[in-house]
């Protein structure tokens, strides 16, 4: 089953959001250390500092924002929270670029953050207007747009960095800006008034949340183990710079266009080949082929003689994309419609607290391995932590799939 007529219209609007998350991530990077240099006046090293502080600082209040959003969005609907908060984040975007000093930097980074919880009304307003049988489909298509958005912001913060540290912050905010426009003429309501809850600070927290969804069957257990699978992946981005300089001697350059063929790979799979395997051996099956390729991916980077080793492993990897938009799919289904705010919501924001936690642990653990104290030199150990994570995740997965009887 298709959405209907006056739903496609949205999926532009959708798609172009959780595209713009990322790419108003990645259009800035490349010149986040010279503007942080401008505002601080100190050297590269401090910067690296405030930058850290920065990224940690976005995921901390996305975390605590994203289950209020996502309970907002159950109460008043999806239309009115995603043109609110796209509206703000893209504010955010041009306050930084127009920030003369770094408490403003800080300050807008704390909008950015709030906002950019998006992504969760965005699934829940999927999730309204997909049929359950076609959602993991469509959150393939949603995480497809996802990977695009780690393609073109990189490499357009960097073009647009030549003509000043600050332009891709307004393109950023001009990007968000039009995607409003284009959802206040064209976006429709998703939540009929009736299908609506109210709001209560009781389940707008992150722990209230958890504690709201519990009442589901099998929810807990699946976010639990979906948790479990966030804490492997965090290491991948994070750590991939300093592990291919150090295995393989990469330049940045090879290391940018590495970072591009994960990017791409997760489109096709997400975008094209997911729905082919989803429909042929089912969700549950497809959740657990991911989550098994993605320890397969991990154990290449971690053990890997040679660059081409590394380079094959990424096409494992790129296969366990597939899990998460799976995962949403299968949990949508175990919610009714007016919790899935509520659903996407938590999801976020542990997914969140993970990007606060898991990058500084992981790359601990490569800065250990790497430095003269280890016992031994091995670059791969944050992957090798990986792994064995994303087992055990997978163990935990297919218990509670058995248990829940998730075809």
């Amino acid at each position: 089953m298709e959405v209907g007529p006056p739903a496609r219209r949205a999926l532009p609007f959708l798609y172009g959001t959780v595209t713009l998350d990322v790419i108003g991530i990645g259009i800035i990077a490349p010149v986040t250390p010279a503007l942080i240099t401008e505002l601080a006046g100190g050297g590269l090293a401090q910067a690296a500092v405030y930058g850290g502080w920065l990224v940690a600082l976005f995921a901390l209040m996305q975390f605590f924002a994203a289950p209020i959003v996502g309970n907002l969005s159950d109460r008043f609907g999806r239309r009115p929270v995603l043109l609110v908060t796209l509206l703000l984040y893209g504010a955010s975007y041009l306050f930084m670029g127009l920030a003369n000093s770094i408490p403003l930097l800080f300050a807008a980074r704390c909008i950015s953050g709030v906002t950019s919880a998006t992504n969760s009304t965005a699934n829940a307003y999927l999730a309204d207007i997909t049929a359950p049988a076609d959602r993991a489909r469509q959150f393939g298509k949603m995480g497809a747009a996802f990977a695009a958005g780690w393609i073109f912001g990189p490499a357009l913060g960097g073009f647009l960095g030549e003509y000043g540290a600050r332009v891709p912050f307004h393109v950023a905010a001009g990007l968000a800006f039009c995607n409003v426009v284009y959802g206040y003429f064209f976006l429709p309501e998703s939540l009929p008034p009736e299908q609506r809850r109210s709001f209560g600070w009781r389940s707008a927290n992150p722990l209230g949340s958890l504690l709201y969804l519990r009442r589901f069957s099998k929810v807990l257990d699946l976010i639990g183990a979906q948790m479990i699978l966030m804490m492997a992946n965090a290491a991948l981005a994070v750590v991939w710079p300093y592990y291919a300089v150090a295995s393989f001697g990469w330049t940045a350059g090879v290391v940018g266009l590495s970072i591009a063929v994960f990017g791409t790979l997760n489109v096709l799979v997400q975008g094209f080949l997911m729905r082919f395997v989803t429909g042929g051996i089912g969700d549950s099956r497809t959740l657990q082929l991911a989550v098994w390729s993605s320890v397969l991916g991990y154990l290449g980077f971690a053990f890997a003689p040679a660059a081409w080793v590394a380079v094959l492993a990424i096409g494992f990897w790129a296969v366990s994309s597939m899990a998460n938009p799976t995962l949403n799919a299968i949990l949508s289904r175990r919610v009714p419609p007016d919790s899935q705010g509520a659903l996407a919501g938590a999801v976020a924001s542990l997914q969140s607290l993970m990007g606060v936690v898991m990058p500084i642990a992981m790359t601990g653990v490569f800065g250990y391995f790497t430095s003269s104290r280890a016992p031994i030199y091995f670059p791969g150990a944050a992957y090798l932590c990986s792994a064995c994570i994303a087992a055990i995740g997978g163990i935990v997965m297919t218990r509670v799939l058995r248990a829940a009887v998730v075809r």
